[in-house]
């Protein structure tokens, strides 16, 4: 199957946009769109890609859609609260019910806000899962995508426990709970199903080394989204969280003081950030080493998130742009 458009991504965002924070502006999903047209393995059957890269772009509103349900403390109370939290991380939990049309739309979020928003995600997930199927391989990886995918939701549930509680955790406790919340291993799973030749024997070395890129890319996403962080009080950012851990500040002082004073004080973590994402890289690439991975090129696949690191750093601040669709 080609597919020479973005549609389904765009469609995914023209319902979303009705009800996302307005932190959420497209142009992010275009930066994601263009970083997807290089980020796949070296394996991919290349008439797939423009479907992948929608395929991922799409995936990631729906990303983001669990993360604001977990994290953005004002969005929880306006939609429901708990109710809405566990409503929307049970949707995506049981993606395998979507998948096999089990899955009962008219769940009850009492709240109007929270309801509309959990029926939005139900559409986008849908028409996500109908194009992902069309993958040549699907069948084969579907069991490791359903997996992946709780991983994230698992990620997502201990942040909104972590803002919730406003307790003070080691940062490298967060690191390694966040890592899934950037979906790298869902989508080289998608890489995978579109993959002619890659040998399936090889996951148990594969699905390592996605994990490592995992944290990557979230310590990556990291480097610039830190700041809306602080707007959205979301204490499992490694970056808060390395600056709570440090006492650099209290929780108080996200209520009290100006973001612009806080952001100054946090500045200087960036460069710890980039020190854990250059020890990761080189977990990596230890990995690649020590296990003999012939599916695909692993070196590349390393030098891809080294590429999106810098890609992430000089990324715009999105969240700053007028919210237009």
């Amino acid at each position: 199957m080609k597919n020479n458009g973005n549609k389904l991504w765009e469609n995914s965002y023209e319902k979303f946009q009705n009800v996302c924070s307005p932190l959420r502006n497209r142009s992010l999903f275009e930066w994601l769109s263009n970083a997807y047209q290089f980020l796949y393995l070296s394996s991919v059957d290349k008439q797939y890609i423009p479907t992948l890269v929608d395929l991922k772009t799409s995936l990631c509103i729906i990303d983001v859609a669990i993360d604001d349900a977990c994290d953005n403390a004002e969005m929880i109370k306006k939609m429901g609260g708990e109710e809405f939290t566990y409503g929307i991380l049970g949707l995506a939990y049981n993606i395998d019910k979507l998948m096999n049309d089990r899955h009962q739309r008219d769940f009850k979020i009492s709240n109007e806000y929270g309801a509309e928003y959990y029926s939005v995600l139900h559409d986008i997930m849908e028409n996500t899962i109908s194009t992902l199927k069309t993958l040549p391989r699907f069948n084969e990886f579907k069991h490791e995508f359903i997996m992946a995918m709780r991983r994230v939701c698992h990620s997502m549930e201990f942040s909104y426990l972590i803002n919730k509680g406003e307790s003070v955790y080691p940062s490298s406790h967060i690191v390694e709970n966040r890592s899934a919340s950037t979906m790298v291993t869902v989508h080289s799973l998608l890489d995978l199903m579109a993959s002619p030749t890659v040998n399936k024997k090889d996951i148990g070395k594969m699905i390592p080394l996605f994990h490592m890129a995992d944290t990557v890319a979230m310590l990556g996403n990291t480097l610039n989204t830190w700041p809306r962080e602080i707007l959205e009080k979301d204490y499992s950012s490694p970056v808060l969280a390395l600056a709570l851990e440090k006492g650099l500040v209290g929780f108080d002082e996200f209520y009290n003081s100006k973001p612009e004073e806080i952001e100054k004080k946090l500045s200087p973590l960036s460069d710890i950030i980039e020190e854990l994402i250059d020890a990761k890289l080189n977990e990596m690439r230890s990995h690649i080493s020590n296990n003999n991975i012939q599916s695909f090129d692993a070196i590349k696949y390393v030098e891809n998130y080294l590429k999106i690191k810098e890609a992430f750093k000089n990324r715009e601040r999105y969240w700053e742009k007028p919210c237009i669709a």
